[in-house]
């Protein structure tokens, strides 16, 4: 049985493909995958996003979505991810958004696009 961090790994890498977006996926060790219940960090090359699975630092911690947007992230097409992720939320993820100045690119360890 699939853990609630893969199910919605794999929710995200749904929604961002029905959306047309083209996706790179890493594990915690930054290593590619191509499983997205594998992944913990899924980069939207489209939309210049990148959502980081985690943990919140709370007592107990929580299972938390991290959205890293830029300033070429288009804020309608976002937030229509994130309400369609949030909708469709039934292991009580928190949701958190970080942004970033610029074009968010990945770190150089990740880069292969």
């Amino acid at each position: 049985m699939a853990t609630p961090h893969e199910e919605m790994a794999q929710l995200i890498f749904d929604v961002l493909s029905s959306k047309g977006h083209q996706i790179l996926m890493y594990d915690e060790k930054g290593n590619q995958v191509f499983d997205p219940q594998k992944s913990n960090r899924l980069w939207s090359k489209n939309e210049k996003l990148m959502v980081h699975l985690g943990y919140t630092k709370g007592k107990p911690p929580k299972p938390l979505v991290t959205f890293y947007t830029s300033d070429v992230t288009d804020s309608k097409r976002f937030n229509d991810i994130k309400f369609t992720l949030k909708k469709h939320n039934p292991w009580d993820f928190s949701f958190d958004t970080e942004h970033f100045a610029g074009a968010l690119e990945p770190r150089k360890e990740y880069r292969d696009w």
